[in-house]
């Protein structure tokens, strides 16, 4: 569906189990609209209004949504694989086992979001705001997280195998029976960081802020 949209107005609006595959909705104002199991795939919805939209269980594959503003939203169990969120503010999101591989995730905001069990392999998350999010289970592995703010993040049982956290904010961060294995931290900061029981073969910590404070090099 083409929808070409100059400040669509479509507030409140239900949309649940719409067909909006490739829809044109940019700068569109859904806030608290109802788009639950709906098709957006491939749709432009960047500059969007979703403030506490439900988009539950939608499928926003490969749909663009570049500088949306999320805050608040349902995006449990959604499929945003390859979506580009570049910049979006997805702040108190409930992304709750939401698929997000190899998605765009460049300088989102992600804090006080919930990413319990959440899919971000190979997922860009360069210079993100993940304060006080929580991540339990989620898998990390392979994702990019250079210079990302992950503070008083809770990070127990996620997987993170071959990330790369390279001068990543860990401070005060959950870290319980995570796998670390091949991670790159160089120049991380991990003061006050909570471990205990990591996986770290083939860890290097050069040049890393440990807990106590020291840099370990």
């Amino acid at each position: 569906m083409e929808s070409s949209s100059e400040k669509t107005i479509l507030y409140q609006v239900n949309l649940s189990r719409a067909n909006l595959d490739e829809a044109i909705l940019i700068g569109a104002n859904l806030s608290k609209a109802c788009l639950k199991e709906a098709k957006l795939s491939k749709a432009n919805l960047s500059q969007a209004n979703l403030v506490e939209a439900n988009l539950s269980r939608a499928n926003l594959s490969e749909t663009k949504l570049i500088l949306a503003d999320l805050r608040g939203a349902n995006l449990e169990f959604a499929d945003l694989s390859k979506a580009n969120l570049s910049e979006a503010d997805l702040s108190r999101v409930n992304l709750e086992g939401a698929n997000l591989i190899a998605a765009n995730l460049n300088q989102v905001n992600l804090s006080g979001a919930n990413l319990t069990g959440v899919n971000l392999q190979r997922a860009n998350l360069m210079a993100a705001k993940l304060i006080l999010s929580g991540l339990r289970g989620a898998n990390l592995e392979q994702a990019e997280l250079t210079k990302t703010n992950l503070t008083e993040a809770d990070l127990s049982w996620a997987r993170l195998h071959n990330a790369n956290l390279s001068g990543a904010c860990l401070r005060r961060t959950i870290l319980k029976d995570v796998d670390l294995g091949s991670v790159i931290l160089r120049g991380a900061d991990l003061v006050e960081a909570k471990l205990a029981q990591l996986q770290t073969n083939n860890l290097n910590l050069n040049w890393v802020t440990m807990p106590d404070g020291t840099v370990h090099l």
